[in-house]
């Protein structure tokens, strides 16, 4: 399958508060009435500014060519001296999940998250 067009969406209102919303771009396998699967992509980097979204798009792309759609999504991370905005995360990655539900086309009821070192302690 060739990867469908990327919708980058905010789901909030700082800069850094956006997904890329990876679809199918054939029918999936995965389809039903509610739309197919979708995983939430969070990436590690131990918060660090240098380490963004762009860690985790080939998965997004294998995922795609798999049928299943993707949200990887971006959240605060820091920069020396302002090492607590760590706590803050989990709330941005339940308000990044809670734009997700919103979208057509997924069932988020088939819908998980997976995540990669800092991204995977979230996620758990």
């Amino acid at each position: 399958m060739a990867i469908m067009p990327v919708d980058r969406m905010q789901w909030g209102a700082e800069a850094w508060q956006f997904a890329d919303l990876h679809m199918p771009d054939e029918p999936s396998p995965f389809q039903n009435d509610h739309g197919v699967p979708c995983i939430m992509l969070i990436h590690g980097g131990f918060w660090k500014k240098q380490y963004t979204y762009e860690l985790m798009q080939p998965i997004a792309n294998a995922l795609s060519d798999a049928g299943v759609a993707s949200w990887n999504i971006e959240f605060r991370r820091w920069e020396d001296g302002d090492e607590g905005v760590w706590m803050d995360t989990l709330s941005d990655v339940l308000r990044a999940w809670g734009q997700l539900a919103l979208l057509p086309g997924i069932d988020i009821t088939r819908s998980m998250v997976m995540g990669h070192s800092a991204g995977g302690h979230l996620a758990l």
